[in-house]
């Protein structure tokens, strides 16, 4: 068990070039940590976080990301990202049949997609879940996206799988 603050990624390991793209692994740095099985304080340990371990893309951000020792915002905004980070977690889960449904959704790809047929009849819909999509990633994240990475993440928001 760590404190946020004193713990950061050091490398992402990805299989990008072999068409893994956005499912990394991560090293980790954590430091001063309690390791619970002796109760000891160890100074310093790095730590695999496997690429198919679950993520919550925003905590996992703040998590991994390198913080400034006395900054006087850490606290606060730590308590932002773990109060959002419950409140995804006590949302109701889909069951296994909604799960599944999501997944062939989500799965179907090329002209048989019922995204791609809204997105070919200009269905008001994809609007609607473009509008949501911007509000979500951002007008910035969304720009840099390539087609590929847009159609892919658009696939996933509309699915559901995005959180």
């Amino acid at each position: 068990m760590a404190n946020v603050s004193d713990v950061m990624a050091l490398a992402s390991l990805g299989n990008d070039d072999l068409g893994e793209d956005d499912i990394e692994a991560n090293v980790v740095l954590v430091q001063n940590y309690t390791d619970l099985a002796s109760g000891s304080t160890v100074e310093r340990g790095e730590f695999i976080l496997p690429a198919d371990s679950y993520r919550d893309p925003k905590a996992l951000d703040w998590i991994l990301a390198p913080k400034r020792g006395e900054d006087s915002t850490l606290d606060l905004f730590n308590d932002l990202v773990s109060a959002e980070f419950m409140a995804r977690r006590d949302m109701p889960k889909p069951s296994t049949i909604e799960l599944a449904l999501l997944n062939s959704a989500y799965d179907r790809s090329g002209p048989n997609s019922g995204l791609d047929e809204r997105i070919d009849m200009d269905d008001p819909t994809v609007e609607e879940n473009l509008r949501l999509m911007r509000e979500f990633y951002g007008e910035e994240r969304m720009g840099k996206m390539t087609p590929e990475e847009f159609y892919l993440n658009y696939k996933k928001f509309c699915s559901g799988l995005v959180f």
